[in-house]
């Protein structure tokens, strides 16, 4: 059960500073003056008419945009950003819109141009279900917000669109969020644009314009499998620098796929389209990408089309498309000769030239192939791929002697995903969790067979599973269609099939850093949750074993991470609270955490984890290794952006109870309900996703607290490992 993290493609500027080019409106209203976009209205030269500046690079879909905007000399104005949004022309353009103005009533919500209106006011997080009802949550004061807000000067906004969630943030602060579930309304894909609205005299200016696409961007360790391997592909064997390479290939479908998987690089860049829709862009052809692209394609004819860069030196493209259907069948497409491919003249081309070009002048022919995956000077992207897309067979994991691995299922990557939680249930039946899709139940049967079926609920997205209470509760840190939070399913009409999901508790984050793992507290009667530093507390709680008075506490201004990881992440950073099993009364435990990712406790009842490290600062004097913590009441553990982490010896810090190698810490277990022979019978289980290994951690007791040693107990190359839990048969399951 092999597991991916995200990834993100690079960022784009849209703007560069000096002129119109990519954009799209009416120069009577829209210029670049001093390095930055006006939109300007007089009295001599009036806007009666709502006007806008269209971006013509591209439909976005899911993406992040940030700009910085302003109207300056303070005199009214009312603007906005488009986004996902209809445009026949300059002057008649529909959507989403993000509201700016100088005003009091708008800045910050999200209204919707020629459609519902007013979306989501300043402060609220708005559900808009499917046949239109709207639930409204006020998560923030529009006025406390608005008050951050200085019109005359440069503001940043940042728009956040993933599945059907859109966020705003001015300044960096959650101004409003929108879950559009209205499937007749809500709009997935379309255009950028800017705003001037038809009214008096008023300048908007914007500048700092950047587009990073998201895409469900995953990197894999290898493509899917496939029965040619893929060639590295160019249009001749003579590569110069800086050509620009096109590359089509159509295919016909009898039926729309259930799912289907592009995996693709390009030495050195490359924006790939499927039946015309932008599906991926990247700058780093040491790293592939994996996009779901399901919804580009449909029955009947369909064409993927990739433009591909080359700055200096070697060039070339590798893809697979795989496809899979409703009854099981697998189709995948892998770049070969089959492939038609052409050199872009060096004149600039418009987008209408460029387009024309492509359809009619271009002199199309059968790719060269330069050589297959892994042939140099690329080598392999990952595992071979006789292994591709499969988990590693139960032969390459290296434990203990005394110790067998068998293999049950290999998560298929297409129709089940990448699986990242584990519960069992007290029948045995295993729960996974697929960290952009749903959850399955895996029964196993005698002699070792497993059946994996999808649970037909709407949860998915979880990072922790846990059985409990006669319920499967799911720890949701969802960036797409379901909102973080703490969910229960259960079995209301006794057919043993989950058939009720309730949210208990929405938590504000999500992705790599967001909520994560949960466990039973020894008392039985209640549930302990983790959450990474970019997840806001779950408050109000009724009580705090910490004492409430963190800060930003070092004498010197910090060092803040120049990739910008975490900047403006404040303290306490990750923590740990404890919640009865409806949800209602909530504890915080401990803080100071980066990135725990689950929980164990010991047989004596005591609580650890499993912290990770931020391994850009390897070498610095504030690095601090993955740690497993003993996690007593009350605790802070000193986790600040940048350089301002707490050392270790800090005496308003606790110390590690064992320091391990650099890793990706995520599942977590004690090997107290196995049958393995000692010492492990009493070993903590701590997975390492990134180097593929699963450490035994010794712990002793020392003073009030525990020390301990580590020793790799199962390893494979690759292994990523994401959970792991102990069966009721005394195995542990992977």
């Amino acid at each position: 059960m092999l597991a991916r993290g995200p990834d993100r493609a690079a960022e784009r500027a849209l703007f560069d500073g000096r002129s119109l080019t990519g954009w799209e409106g009416d120069p009577r209203f829209w210029r670049v003056e001093e390095g930055v976009l006006v939109g300007e209205s007089t009295a001599a030269n009036p806007c009666d008419a709502t006007n806008y500046l269209v971006w013509r690079g591209g439909e976005v879909g899911d993406f992040e945009l940030e700009l910085e905007w302003r109207f300056p000399g303070g005199a009214p104005g009312n603007s906005g950003v488009q986004f996902r949004s209809r445009a026949d022309s300059p002057a008649t353009v529909a959507g989403y819109q993000a509201d700016l103005e100088s005003g009091p009533d708008w800045t910050g919500g999200l209204y919707e141009q020629d459609g519902r209106g007013v979306v989501t006011r300043r402060g609220e997080r708005v559900v808009l279900a499917d046949g239109g009802a709207k639930t409204v949550e006020r998560f923030a004061d529009g006025a406390e917000l608005l008050a951050t807000v200085d019109p005359a000067a440069w503001n940043r906004l940042r728009i956040v669109a993933f599945g059907p969630r859109l966020s705003l943030e001015v300044n960096g602060r959650l101004f409003s969020e929108t879950i559009d579930l209205d499937a007749a309304r809500a709009a997935r894909r379309g255009v950028l644009a800017l705003q001037l609205h038809a009214g008096p005299p008023m300048r908007v200016e914007f500048r700092a314009l950047r587009l990073r696409p998201l895409a469900d961007l995953v990197v894999p360790d290898a493509p899917p499998t496939s029965r040619t391997p893929p060639a590295w592909i160019w249009p001749a064997p003579e590569v110069a620098d800086g050509q620009t390479a096109w590359f089509r290939r159509g295919f016909e479908l009898a039926s729309a796929p259930a799912r289907a998987e592009l995996w693709i690089s390009a030495d050195d860049h490359f924006e790939a389209w499927l039946g015309g829709q932008g599906v991926a862009s990247a700058d780093d052809w040491m790293r592939p990408l994996r996009v779901d692209v399901s919804s580009a394609l449909r029955a009947g004819e369909n064409e993927l089309l990739v433009r591909a860069e080359n700055d200096a030196g070697a060039a070339g493209l590798v893809l697979e498309l795989s496809l899979e259907f409703a009854d099981g069948q697998r189709i995948v497409l892998a770049s070969d000769a089959s492939f038609e491919t052409c050199l872009q003249p060096s004149v600039d081309l418009g987008q209408a030239e460029l387009a024309s070009w492509l359809d009619d002048a271009a002199p199309w022919r059968p790719a060269h192939v330069l050589g297959p995956l892994g042939a140099m000077p690329w080598g392999q992207l990952g595992a071979e791929l006789s292994d591709a897309g499969e988990a590693p067979a139960a032969e390459t994991i290296h434990v203990p002697p005394g110790f067998t691995v068998q293999r049950l299922h290999s998560a298929r990557p297409v129709s089940e995903g990448s699986w990242v939680a584990l519960a069992v249930d007290p029948r045995g039946r295993l729960y996974a969790s697929d960290q952009y899709g749903g959850i399955f139940r895996v029964t196993l049967a005698q002699g070792g067979a497993a059946r994996v079926e999808p649970i037909p609920i709407t949860l998915g997205e979880a990072h922790g599973l846990l059985w409990a209470f006669d319920a499967l509760y799911a720890v949701v840190s969802g960036a797409g269609e379901f909102t973080s939070g703490l969910y229960r399913a259960r079995d209301t009409d006794g057919d043993d099939e989950l058939d009720q999901v309730e949210l208990l508790r929405a938590f504000d984050g999500d992705g790599e850093h967001g909520p994560h793992g949960l466990v039973l507290h020894p008392d039985g009667r209640s549930l302990v949750i983790t959450g990474g530093n970019h997840t806001a507390l779950p408050g109000p709680f009724e009580r705090a074993r910490v004492p409430m008075t963190w800060g930003e506490d070092v004498l010197l201004a910090p060092y803040a991470d120049p990739n910008g990881h975490a900047v403006g992440i404040t303290a306490p950073g990750g923590w740990i609270v404890r919640t009865d099993p409806e949800g209602e009364h909530w504890e915080l435990v401990a803080v100071g955490f980066r990135n725990a990712y689950d929980l164990a406790y010991s047989s004596a009842g005591e609580l650890f984890t499993y912290d990770s490290d931020m391994e850009w600062d390897v070498g610095l004097p504030w690095y601090r290794p993955t740690r497993v913590l003993h996690v007593v009441s009350g605790a802070e553990f000193g986790w600040r952006t940048g350089s301002a982490n707490w050392p270790a010896d800090h005496y308003d810090s606790l110390p590690p109870a064992v320091e391990l190698e650099l890793g990706s810490p995520t599942g977590l277990v004690f090997g107290t309900a196995t049958s393995f022979p000692a010492p492990w019978k009493h070993a903590l289980f701590a997975c390492d996703w990134a180097y593929g290994r699963i450490h035994s951690v010794f712990l002793e007791p020392e003073g009030a607290s525990y020390r301990g040693r580590h020793e790799i107990f199962a390893s494979g190359e690759p292994f990523p490992v994401t959970d792991v839990v102990a069966g009721p048969d005394g195995a542990l399951y992977v």
